[in-house]
């Protein structure tokens, strides 16, 4: 994670008011106990602007209610002692009420969103009131424990100026009585609130409401849409061919993070958080449903019969997960050339070739093929390293065991390239070393300054954006660089695991339009002189985009609309042979 500015503010004044307090408690000082907690205050508001850093310290453990803990021991650590017995038994006791307070609140919330019927987020249903409602206990589920839990502050303000004489020890007790009962009350009048919301309007009408609107919408095609946390990639990628497709489309999510990060569509988007939630999205006029990714909850969609399975996948590439045994609980596995059916039939997973779907990249199209034409004398050179995986046997990226040398060597390259460096979102989830190596390539990059550029810090381009700004890709076995063939540039392919060249042109055929990168970084610096010259894999790459990458001479927009439609056509077909669903609904 780059940090920003604010973020190191933030960090620093968290950090500094922890410090200061660690050396009051040494030095049993009332002043350092109140500068502590005004610096570790300033640090909590400048914290809840910034999602990244809020998200990487819940993650090491130090969420809200751990920090506050901790600053309250601390203070009563260095003034516990100085003061009279009846202010600490009210301290404690105020303390106690604030992490009883924030937890209340945060599992009320909790009961609200079980609760919570599925919504609509975009495009569908604004005269509902329902949503806004939503909205309004969504920002109490995050923020309300956190206001119980700033409590600390004025409480530990109170000690402070008892122990310095300020005020006296009844008045600050009394002062902490009057805290813990108006915290009391607002957890009561949100308790109270939040069962006359569940109450005011019983779910089965919103649902039936939410349902009545997507039948009038009339979808034909559902993009189902579910996976871990910051995956919004997968469908985003998809949205340009969605966008575009000739029949209704209504996208169901099924994670809330993930659905609000869905890019610019028209189409409706509905959050179905629940498992029956997904009931509103299985209207009559549904014909076929699109999968992006293998994730268990989408059983939930596939259990109706009467619907046409297809999937899409979030990439094309030379990867395993492009060649799961998964695959076989569709009805149409969409792939981008002949090499995604071959893949299938390599990993021994033998699905009928009639259930394949060639319809190419079509989020590539509008991509520049060809040289650059803004190129000049000093090449610009894409850096674009996958993510490390859930397991070790399916890890294909350079960026922890060669991605720091590779730069170093592109810096002193006599060519001077700019480096564009373009890592995958999910990289360092899983293994924190990639991380790691992710920020010392961008601080590589950072010392050296204009003109190199930090993908990250830019996030209003994607992938293709980057792609039309680059004459060479330097790239891991991954759907990037079955993309890139698309441009007909060169492109430079890692070999991390340092298996023997036999073996790689074995397992990975893309290999095969590439220019290889050894671990040991043997000819690195030549192979990028040779791709950006006389570039002698060129005639390789055009086979490997046919087989990659399909052929379609209408575009491969056009041939997702033309799957799709037979897709649809099939749907209905197949839905006149159903005799029963041995359900009620059907």
């Amino acid at each position: 994670m780059v940090l920003t500015a604010r973020s190191w503010v933030s960090l620093g004044a968290l950090v500094g008011g922890t410090v200061v307090l660690a050396v009051a408690v040494l030095l049993q000082t009332t002043w350092a106990v109140g500068i502590g907690l005004v610096l570790s205050l300033l640090g909590e508001v400048l914290l809840q602007s910034d999602q990244e850093l809020r998200g990487m310290l819940t993650r090491s453990g130090f969420n809200p209610r751990v920090r506050m803990l901790a600053r309250l021991l601390v203070v009563f650590g260095a003034l516990g002692p100085v003061v009279d017995r009846e202010l600490r038994a009210a301290f404690v006791l105020g303390g106690l009420a604030l992490v009883a307070a924030g937890w209340l609140t945060r599992f009320v919330m909790q009961r609200a969103f079980v609760r919570t019927p599925p919504l609509p987020l975009r495009n569908l249903g604004a005269e509902l009131s329902f949503p806004k409602v939503f909205e309004r206990f969504r920002r109490l589920r995050a923020d309300g424990p956190l206001a119980a839990y700033a409590m600390e502050f004025p409480l530990g303000l109170m000690l402070v100026m008892a122990s310095a004489g300020v005020i006296s020890s009844s008045a600050a007790a009394l002062g902490v009585a009057i805290l813990v009962v108006i915290v009391i009350l607002a957890v009561l009048a949100l308790v109270v609130s939040t069962l006359r919301y569940l109450r005011r309007e019983p779910t089965t009408k919103l649902v039936r409401r939410l349902r009545q609107e997507v039948e009038r919408f009339a979808p034909e095609v559902v993009a189902y849409f579910s996976g871990p946390a910051n995956v919004h990639y997968w469908i985003n990628q998809w949205l340009p061919a969605l966008n575009r497709l000739e029949r209704n489309v209504l996208i169901v999510a099924r994670e809330e993070g993930n659905a609000r990060q869905i890019g610019d569509t028209d189409w409706p988007i509905v959050l179905a958080r629940g498992t029956s939630d997904v009931e509103v999205a299985a209207v009559e006029s549904v014909k076929v449903a699109l999968y992006f990714g293998n994730s268990g909850r989408n059983v939930h969609m596939l259990r109706y019969p009467q619907i046409k399975h297809a999937f899409l996948n979030h990439g094309d590439s030379d990867k395993a997960t492009s060649a799961t045994p998964v695959s076989r609980v569709y009805d149409r596995v969409f792939v981008a050339g002949e090499a995604g059916i071959e893949r299938y039939h390599s990993a021994g997973v033998h699905i009928p070739h009639e259930r394949f779907a060639i319809v190419g990249r079509p989020q590539l199209d509008g991509l520049h093929v060809g040289p650059r034409p803004e190129a000049d004398e000093r090449p610009t050179v894409l850096y674009a390293p996958t993510f490390e995986g859930f397991f070790d046997d399916i890890n294909y990226s350079s960026l922890a065991a060669m991605g720091r040398s590779m730069i170093e060597r592109l810096l002193q390259h006599p060519l001077q390239p700019r480096i564009i460096f373009k890592p995958h979102p999910y990289t360092g989830r899983v293994n924190h070393s990639f991380r790691a190596a992710k920020q010392r390539v961008e601080q590589l990059l950072r010392d050296a300054g204009h003109p190199h550029i930090l993908a990250d810090r830019r996030p209003e381009v994607d992938l293709f954006g980057w792609f039309d700004e680059a004459d060479v890709l330097l790239a891991d076995i991954s759907s990037v660089v079955s993309d890139f063939l698309y441009t007909e540039r060169p492109y430079l392919l890692t070999n991390p695991r340092g298996v023997s060249p036999e073996r790689f042109r074995r397992l990975f055929p893309n290999h095969l339009g590439a220019y290889l990168v050894d671990r040991d970084l043997q000819g690195f610096e030549e192979s990028l002189v040779s791709a950006l010259g006389d570039d002698p894999r060129a005639e390789h790459r055009s086979d490997m985009a046919i087989y990659m990458l399909g052929d379609h001479p209408e575009g491969p927009q056009r041939s997702f609309q033309t799957a799709i439609d037979a897709l649809c056509d099939e749907a209905v077909a197949h839905r006149a042979t159903i005799r029963s669903t041995f359900s009620f609904s059907g």
